[in-house]
């Protein structure tokens, strides 16, 4: 969910006045339209509206996916990951160690598997959508891109031009419904803050709620 309390936002598309929008728990809704109803939801909040594009290329990683096709050859070379997957995943920090471990072998050799996406295919569809973004606007524009973590992080990382291996770095502490600002004008896009979820503890304690969740 993207939330900006700030007074004097209404030019900002990521301005929801807090009555505007019922809170829900996003595990309360359909995960296949969890980016559409909020990007839905941050429109109709605008005075006169805004409209809504949807680009297949910023969907999120498949991750159970890659879970269920990688980690058997994942633990084969690697007795950490075994030994969790063997004993079960009772814990949330196991399952954060078999993501991560299954995230990096996605990176390395997720091109040899023909029944998930490879990494090439995804970074390159979603850093390509950014860009055509850009391209595609005037500098001076606020653009409100609604999507999932790891395309997130994905995204960002190709911005700081880091390895792709280091793309985990991002995409591990990403919270639920943060916001992270880019900036761009014809020639760079430059990062300006990344997973920002301040307007949660905000929201959070003036309702009494718990509201900062991970993945």
């Amino acid at each position: 969910w993207a939330l900006a309390l700030t007074e004097n936002q209404e030019d900002n598309p990521l301005f929801i006045p807090r009555t505007a929008v019922p809170q829900q728990r996003i595990r309360a809704l359909s995960l296949d339209n969890v980016t559409r109803d909020t990007a839905d939801r941050i429109a109709t909040a605008q005075s006169g509206g805004l409209d809504v594009n949807v680009d297949a290329r910023f969907d999120e990683i498949h991750l159970e996916q890659q879970i269920k096709v990688l980690s058997p050859l994942l633990r084969k070379e690697n007795a950490s990951i075994d030994a969790l997957l063997t004993r079960g995943l009772k814990e949330g920090k196991d399952y954060q160690k078999v993501i991560e471990a299954v995230f990096k072998f996605w990176i390395e050799n997720g091109d040899k598997h023909p029944d998930i996406e490879s990494w090439q295919a995804f970074s390159s569809r979603c850093r390509t959508a950014l860009q055509e973004v850009v391209d595609s606007q005037r500098s001076g524009k606020t653009i409100a891109i609604v999507s999932s973590g790891g395309t997130i992080a994905t995204m960002i990382s190709g911005v700081l031009g880091l390895s792709d291996l280091d793309t985990y770095k991002l995409y591990e502490p990403m919270l639920n419904c943060a916001v992270s600002e880019l900036f761009y004008n014809q020639t760079k896009i430059s990062v300006s803050s990344f997973n920002d979820y301040s307007f949660l503890d905000v929201l959070g304690r003036q309702t009494g709620e718990s509201l900062i969740t991970y993945r």
